[in-house]
């Protein structure tokens, strides 16, 4: 088999993205341990947009022996790390931002070109983190997002001040009778502006 696998979030952490171009993280944890092991059972090279002679040195400062550019489609030589920026045929691809194709149905879903919220929504004001599509759907208000967070306290707080406008005859039993105004359950139920 040969194994292709992507450099920048597969290999290198790269926590802020491109940069300017240089390798500035170390090595995503299990990384090396994992080429280690892929490269004693198959042949394995690095596919990357990068500098292929600067991903090469930063391998080669972590034991790995490589070998930079190609001109075949294949490459079968074990162990040995290819590095490359071009896609030669291979078994699987080992890559962080992959969409696996079954049909174009699937894949555009997928991609959705409107997506119901940034994949890494936050919301500094109560510190809720979403870090994914993992089925959450969370509510839109007037084209933006609701922290389902600060919207459950939102409504914690409309029902205490609805119970305090009803008093103590809100938990009474079945039987119990109470007379409320109605004006004094709207103002209870308006809702603060602040947010």
């Amino acid at each position: 088999m040969t194994i292709a696998v992507d450099f920048d979030g597969v290999i290198h952490a790269y926590r802020k993205g491109w940069q300017d171009g240089t390798i500035y993280d170390p090595p995503m944890p299990g990384a090396l341990d994992g080429l280690r092991t892929l490269m004693a059972a198959d042949a394995v090279f690095i596919f990357t947009t990068r500098d292929i002679s600067q991903v090469a040195s930063w391998l080669l400062e972590r034991g790995f022996s490589v070998r930079v550019g190609h001109d075949g489609p294949f490459w079968n030589e074990r162990g040995r790390l290819l590095i490359t920026n071009q896609k030669l045929a291979a078994t699987a691809y080992l890559d962080d931002r992959a969409v696996r194709f079954e049909n174009w149905d699937q894949a555009l879903a997928v991609l959705g070109a409107d997506p119901p919220l940034n994949p890494h929504y936050s919301h500094e004001t109560c510190g809720f983190r979403w870090h994914g599509r993992d089925g959450l759907d969370l509510p839109m208000r007037d084209g933006q997002p609701v922290c389902p967070r600060c919207e459950l306290e939102r409504t914690r707080a409309a029902l205490d001040r609805v119970r305090k406008a009803l008093g103590t005859t809100f938990m009474a039993g079945p039987n119990a009778v109470s007379v409320v105004r109605a004006d004094a359950v709207r103002a209870a139920l308006d809702e603060p502006k602040e947010q």
